[in-house]
């Protein structure tokens, strides 16, 4: 199934992902500069959050979105194991694959069009 079969699949898609979006917005800007390991719960909640905008993409075939949250995963999952530096290059970082998920959502149908390669990048440099 393409993404632009189902209405009401993709009205839950969008509604659940900018849930989702902003519990990873609210959530890193808690984290810039603060001990990881006190907010492990924080961490947890928002790769779930990350976890489910993937998920939910790749359902629907929606590559460049689910390429940028699997990146954001991958961040949090450093976090997870409390050996993360959550710094400004890291929120800044973080905040520009949330902004493109979200220009991706408002432009869907032209989602995969975007050229996402050099925020991929950017983010998979976060955790090296």
């Amino acid at each position: 199934m393409h993404y632009s079969e189902d209405d009401e699949i993709i009205s839950i898609f969008l509604e659940e992902t900018k849930d989702h979006l902003i519990i990873l917005e609210d959530g890193i800007l808690k984290l810039e500069n603060q001990s990881v390991d006190a907010n492990s719960n924080l961490i947890e909640s928002l790769f779930r959050a990350a976890h489910s905008i993937k998920a939910a993409a790749n359902l629907l075939k929606m590559k460049n979105i689910e390429a940028i949250s699997h990146e954001l995963e991958n961040i949090l999952d450093i976090g997870r194991q409390g050996s993360w530096v959550v710094d400004s290059n890291t929120v800044n970082g973080f905040l520009k694959g949330i902004d493109m998920i979200k220009e991706m959502l408002e432009f869907r149908q032209y989602s995969d069009e975007i050229n996402a390669e050099a925020l991929i990048q950017l983010l998979r440099s976060l955790i090296k």
